[in-house]
């Protein structure tokens, strides 16, 4: 499968684009015999670009812990909420067990299982839209309106009822919360995928594990691109650890030993917002 890589988020356009020339720079500027860390301790101060690399980390690594807490939060209040508000498997079989996707929208509560069929008993402007167009021949033209109008009228007020329950709880404001420290990551994200990443292991190091995990995570990104995948900057930050320390350190030891245990994918979906997606 392939994709235009032109058609996609121009910020990630740019990381995948910067990440592989870092890889690029990495091979030819990191040595071949690795520095001792007394070596490290005499070297020259540490290059702009390296502590502005450093910088954007610390910022990244501390959004990531306040978007996870944020999850938590909105994951445990949405628990709370009613059966019928909460996202939920769409259809009611004959059995009267749920089955099919789960969607968003909020579930009819009094609904009943119907013999040999399913019950839609979440549906959308759409699906009530179909049912009224299934309507016209059995019911007839006004019959079918009446009870398309009746219908959408109790959806609309479903839909209000729910929000109401939503902001009694509070879960509209955390979610509010966690999309803007979502946002205020990828904010980092593109200062760090604009660095000069020119012989400065920081920046190189930073910007690999970014792209790893947009190789890692999107399986149409693997696709379409021709060269390795993760397995290479995997190599690279395996290089460029011990010209590293603090937080980029941390997680590139954290990403090396997770590709040593074949968890990389788990690991990289912390470098989202801190929390495994287990929705995924």
């Amino acid at each position: 499968m392939t994709i235009d890589l032109a058609s996609n988020n121009p910020s990630r356009r740019r990381l995948l684009g910067a990440g592989a020339a870092a890889v690029g720079t990495a091979a030819l500027a990191v040595p071949f015999v690795a520095p001792t860390a007394d070596a490290l301790a005499a070297a020259a101060p540490l290059c702009a670009v390296d502590r502005r690399a450093i910088e954007l980390w610390g910022r990244h690594v501390a959004l990531r812990a306040q978007c996870c807490e944020a999850r938590k939060r909105s994951d445990e209040t949405e628990a709370a909420l009613p059966d019928w508000v909460r996202p939920g498997q769409q259809f009611l079989g004959p059995d009267g067990r749920l089955e099919g996707l789960k969607v968003g929208w909020p579930a009819i509560d009094d609904a009943r299982p119907v013999p040999y069929r399913l019950v839609n008993v979440r549906p959308t402007h759409e699906d009530l839209w179909k049912e009224f167009d299934a309507n016209i021949v059995p019911m007839g033209t006004a019959g079918a309106r009446e009870a398309y109008l009746a219908a959408l009228t109790a959806f609309d007020a479903r839909c209000k009822a729910a929000d109401c329950e939503r902001e009694a709880a509070g879960t509209a404001k955390l979610e509010a919360e966690y999309e803007r420290l979502r946002d205020e990551i990828f904010d980092v994200e593109e200062e760090i995928g604009a660095l000069d990443c020119d012989y400065s292991p920081h920046a190189t190091a930073a910007m690999a594990l970014l792209t790893m995990r947009e190789l890692t995570l999107d399986d149409d990104i693997k696709d379409a691109l021709p060269w390795p995948h993760a397995g290479m900057f995997v190599a690279v930050l395996q290089l460029l650890r011990p010209l590293v320390g603090g937080a980029i350190a941390a997680d590139v030891d954290r990403a090396i030993a997770a590709a040593d245990d074949d968890g990389l994918e788990s690991f990289m979906e912390t470098l989202r917002d801190g929390a495994l997606d287990e929705s995924a």
